[in-house]
């Protein structure tokens, strides 16, 4: 049957159709390389299911095609294939390149094999890890980009004389997705998910070209990039929460020829896609001013060094980060990151322009808005910081034992953990460390008060949580034969089951866990309120009371806040801020059609029950399994209580004080000081921390 490939003009962007006919109506290309001489060389897969054995395999061949279209040759692959097979459990062919001589080079995860013109294997060379990408160098030679173990990337050039990688480049964290190329003088083009960047392989150089954002573009949606000459960068875009696909060709442009705007600064500790989007939207619809962003985090740059110092890594960035919104420049909108670069510190400095008077100017109460979201985001009474959705956390559990309600006090948890029934643990994963940090983490507030400068860890609730992380395991044992979480649940061995509730269906997984046990939404201990947690995502943007574009940047601000809520938008998931929203989802999820007959009446399933239009998933652990089904009237109230009963959001704590913490816990630990030692260790040096920094 006839086939086709697609050749895209550059210069005046039309499409040409290349067909060919092929003697498989089964197979399916899955990567091109061109020659030099304009041969496309294809590889070509068919997936073969076997009946009777109930297993399926892939059989792989490479078609050379003209530019016409007609295929020149054909080389078989099955016996490079089957050795393969005898090795990995799963062969698939994800890279491929040909050299000047003629010889395709076939990527498989961790191994590339160089193969001869009838089919046999020339010669192979392993890789450390997963292969990126491979292609042409200048000279006609193949380069090979894989995940080097320890530093990042790296890019192996291959020696056809002595079968081996030859050269060898460090490329760091980077970014390498879909194709790119190399340049005369061994120059590296490529996209590092918010810049395009020019890596000088031989003088070990890498400088950032540009910004996407300054293109009004994605940099997340960037899939690859090709140089084609000093003034053009030609590049694959996709965005993902759309599927829309498209090629993009930016020109390098006199700056004087570019529409002058006045630049708002907008700062984030790292470059995600929702803050591109949220950037790119805004720059494309306004004619008088743009966003700027100023990230600080930079894994693309990160040497071994700061793999093994991460944390330290991390806190100098937030640390540049903060010195810039409370020095003499501030910037405009602050892209807020709990747990790193937290809304209570920043309002609490007075940074933070309040929000309440601009959603009010655009016509929200804070009525209209999920009244837990807006209690949990709250500082002193006032409302700095709204994200655009949200997920629920909380913390579910056997009411048989921890009583029917919403909320508990750490003493109250720890109370119940030291009498549990024998052979119950509290949770699946928890560690001494894990327990300590997961008290400070939900229960911060407990301990700690910002607002007035003060802590509390000389209490006797923080020497009992040392106390009871001692009955913790100190490290985590995987078992592969242990039941799986749900049916520990089940059987009485795990107290507690942690939840994270970004949809309807969420709630009806979590019963299920549970099963004839009657479970109790108790919330994580020492968290105010009914115990949830709200953590924001779409968009978590504050003002800064600097700001000389206060109204602009409430104008990006407010929109972010009441974009409009599709559940289907994967790339931002959970649910809406607005009450509207919520409620308008939820019917929308209780509203059920059911399949029915010619005579309209409904079609049951072989368990009695009516079969719904729209098809459910489900979830597996292995030995249980559940399948969604349509939500209840019922889960419904039980999810709107949650989320209107929160009043904390998640990751609210310092992260400087909780690493301080944690640093200073790990004597008690090792059991080399007592619990008092500790606590009025950590209450000293809190103190300390928190009146430097009041």
């Amino acid at each position: 049957p006839a086939q086709e490939l697609l050749k895209y003009n550059i210069a005046d962007g039309t499409v040409e159709s290349i067909p060919y006919v092929t003697d498989n109506q089964n197979e399916y290309i899955n990567t091109i390389s061109v020659t030099a001489d304009g041969t496309i060389v294809a590889c070509a897969e068919e997936y073969v299911w076997d009946e009777k054995t109930e297993e399926g395999k892939s059989t792989y061949r490479i078609l050379s095609l003209d530019a016409t279209g007609q295929v020149t040759n054909t080389i078989d692959l099955t016996a490079v294939y089957e050795e393969l097979s005898e090795k990995y459990d799963y062969v698939y062919i994800n890279n491929m390149a040909v050299d000047s001589d003629g010889i395709v080079y076939l990527g498989f995860e961790q191994e590339v094999v160089a193969v001869n013109p009838d089919g046999s294997k020339l010669f192979a060379v392993e890789t450390e890890s997963w292969i990126q990408n491979m292609g042409n160098m200048p000279d006609g030679g193949i380069y090979v980009v894989y995940y080097a173990n320890e530093g990042g990337y790296q890019l192996g050039v291959i020696d056809k004389a002595a079968q081996a990688f030859g050269s060898k480049y460090e490329l760091g964290n980077s970014s390498f997705n879909g194709f790119f190329n190399i340049a005369e003088g061994n120059i590296v083009y490529f996209s590092d998910g918010s810049n395009v960047r020019k890596l000088d392989l031989e003088e070990g150089t890498n400088e950032v070209l540009f910004s996407w954002l300054s293109t009004d573009i994605n940099g997340q949606y960037i899939q690859g990039v090709n140089y084609i000459d000093e003034n053009t960068i030609f590049a694959h875009y996709q965005d993902w929460s759309t599927n829309e696909e498209s090629f993009v060709k930016v020109v390098k442009t006199d700056s004087s020829l570019v529409p002058e705007k006045q630049i708002l600064t907008m700062v984030a500790l790292t470059s995600d896609s929702n803050t591109q989007q949220d950037v790119v939207a805004f720059n494309k619809a306004n004619d008088t001013h743009r966003i700027e962003l100023k990230t600080y985090l930079d894994y693309s740059t990160m040497t071994e060094s700061d793999w093994d110092n991460y944390e330290q890594f991390i806190s100098d960035a937030t640390t540049r980060m903060m010195n810039d919104i409370t020095g003499k420049n501030p910037p405009d909108i602050i892209a807020i990151t709990e747990g790193y670069i937290s809304k209570n510190t920043l309002a609490e400095k007075g940074v933070l322009e309040e929000l309440t008077p601009y959603l009010e100017q655009a016509g929200y109460s804070e009525d209209d808005f999920v009244q837990g979201v807006i209690n949990s985001y709250k500082v002193g009474g006032k409302l700095y910081v709204l994200p655009n959705r949200f997920t629920a956390m909380t913390l579910m559990a056997d009411s048989a034992i921890v009583g029917d309600k919403q909320g508990w006090t750490l003493e109250e948890a720890l109370e119940v953990i030291k009498n549990l029934p024998e052979g119950m643990s509290y949770s699946n994963y928890n560690t001494q460390e894990s327990f300590i940090q997961q008290c400070l983490m939900y229960g911060y507030s407990s301990f700690v008060d910002e607002e007035n400068g003060t802590c509390s860890f000389d209490s006797p609730e923080f020497k009992a949580v040392l106390e009871m992380a001692k009955t913790f395991p100190k490290e985590y044992t995987y078992d592969e034969d242990a039941m799986s979480p749900p049916l520990r649940v089940q059987n009485g061995e795990i107290l507690t089951w942690e939840m994270g509730i970004y949809n309807l269906e969420e709630i009806q997984m979590g019963l299920a866990v549970f099963g004839d046990k009657t479970p109790a939404f108790i919330g994580f201990p020492g968290v105010a309120g009914n115990g949830a947690l709200i953590q924001g995502s779409g968009g978590n943007y504050a003002i800064c009371s600097k700001s000389e574009y206060k109204d602009v940047a409430a104008a990006f601000v407010v929109d972010i806040i009441s974009k409009p809520y599709d559940p289907e938008d994967w790339n931002s998931w959970g649910l809406p801020v607005l009450m509207a929203d919520l409620e308008a989802y939820i019917e929308e999820e209780l509203d059920v059609e059911y399949v029915k007959d010619e005579n309209g009446e409904l079609i049951l399933d072989e368990e009695g029950n009516p079969i719904p239009e729209q098809g459910y998933g489900g979830v597996g652990y292995g030995d249980w399994e559940y399948t969604y089904r349509p939500s209840t009237r019922e889960e419904a109230d039980m999810l709107l209580d949650i989320v209107n009963g929160a009043c904390a959001t998640y990751g609210s704590y310092n992260n400087t004080i909780y690493s301080m913490i944690m640093e200073d816990v790990a004597p008690f630990l090792n059991d080399q000081k007592t619990a008092d030692e500790v606590a009025a260790l950590i209450q000293n040096r809190i103190s300390l921390y928190l009146m430097e920094n009041s």
